[in-house]
């Protein structure tokens, strides 16, 4: 028998709307169930929009696995014209980074070059090192989507487009740390604002149920998911 997935079922309830996209914001082991949590950022024709916490699902064995790495990462979304997209992408990155409704790329001064007199002549920017920036009245949407003490710059941005256009997920490299990733399960950033899951990881054998230990175990020598 094929089970639906949740993001199935929120994509068939939520099938009449304009757009929308959906974060994993949660999962955890309760007893011998993988369970499943979500952010639903649901955009409006006019640009509003609202935000909705979904109950814990239960999800098979599989699709956990599929989805062990997506902490934070938008898992499903719809943009204006019908599009769907479930290729794993860092928070905002399908329709709100990027678009000038919601803000702007802040550029950096790269250098500056001066007269004989000292006075500045000259600008250089360096788009590449530009910020995202939200517009005030769009400053919500960082909080919702929780990047709002991330810089996301200009690179991430355009790599992102090109992992999208090959259909692979983008991470991210951190450039600080060779085993993290910069979105995800795997980033520090989501280690230190999601503590709670990654103890309630630690406490629950790295989420493995009895079966799944037992098949692990076999195959890959008992190592848990995620660092």
């Amino acid at each position: 028998k094929t089970v639906k997935s949740p993001l199935d079922q929120l994509k068939q309830e939520y099938s009449s709307k304009h757009a929308y996209t959906i974060l994993l914001q949660d999962m955890d082991l309760k007893g011998e169930k993988l369970m499943h949590k979500y952010t639903v950022i649901e955009f409006k024709k006019d640009r509003t929009y609202s935000v909705k916490k979904t109950k814990w699902y239960q999800v098979e064995e599989d699709f956990f696995r599929l989805h062990e790495s997506n902490l934070g990462m938008e898992v499903l979304s719809k943009v204006p014209g019908g599009d769907y997209n479930n290729l794993p992408s860092p928070p905002g990155f399908t329709q709100i980074i990027g678009d000038s409704t919601y803000g702007f790329w802040e550029s950096t001064i790269a250098s500056i070059d001066t007269t004989e007199a000292g006075a500045i002549d000259t600008f250089y920017f360096d788009v590449q090192q530009s910020r995202w920036k939200f517009h005030e009245p769009h400053a919500a949407l960082a909080k919702n989507l929780e990047i709002e003490t991330m810089e996301i710059q200009f690179f991430e941005w355009e790599e992102f487009k090109g992992s999208f256009h090959l259909n692979r997920p983008y991470y991210g490299a951190d450039q600080n740390h060779a085993d993290s990733t910069r979105y995800g399960t795997h980033s520090r950033h989501w280690f230190f604002h999601r503590s709670g899951f990654y103890s309630r990881r630690s406490r629950k054998d790295n989420f493995y149920t009895s079966n799944m230990r037992s098949s692990a175990s076999s195959r890959r020598g008992g190592g848990g998911f995620g660092k």
